[in-house]
């Protein structure tokens, strides 16, 4: 394990469980979230979003083989999973949002985004906020009733986001 600065040698960092190689050529992958995984793989399965191909895959945690792939009509920037098992996905290519689920691979509607989406996080009540690059914006969407909330950052324009514990 590195333990500092300067990286370990490729092949050589024992927490490097495998390398895949996701999509076709000049794909992007750009996205990532972990799923809750189920039985067979409680520590979850990794979902890679590919900017260029618009498309998801499903990775076995094992090995990293392709196990499912999901087509959204975004391209992938970022992406969370909220606590339903659904998939949001930032797309900054027409500054749209668009979901899937990890179970049923059933794909939502695309939902313009007010700004540029740069980061993604869901909250604890299942809101989807995005940073907004290069607005001083983040931005929340309540998949419930489809409302947004606009907040305003005095510090300048955000890329990433995160939600804490206390929300």
């Amino acid at each position: 394990t590195s333990r500092g600065p300067v990286a370990l040698a490729r092949g050589t960092d024992e927490c490097v469980l495998w390398t895949a190689a996701v999509g076709g050529w000049n794909g992007t992958p750009r996205a990532l979230a972990i799923d809750a995984g189920d039985e067979a793989h409680p520590e979850g399965y990794a979902w890679v979003g590919l900017w260029t191909e618009r498309r998801f895959h499903k990775l076995n945690p094992a090995d990293g083989t392709a196990l499912a792939t999901v087509d959204l009509a975004v391209s992938p920037y970022g992406a969370a999973i909220d606590a339903d098992g659904n998939v949001w996905v930032s797309g900054r290519d027409i500054n749209a949002l668009q979901s899937f689920h990890v179970e049923t691979l059933a794909v939502g509607p695309v939902i313009g985004i007010p700004c540029t989406p740069y980061g993604i996080a869901v909250d604890g009540a299942g809101r989807i906020w995005l940073g907004c690059w290069p607005s001083a914006l983040a931005v929340r969407y309540n998949p419930a009733d489809g409302s947004w909330l606009t907040v305003g950052l005095a510090a300048g324009a955000s890329r990433g986001i995160a939600v804490d514990g206390t929300g």
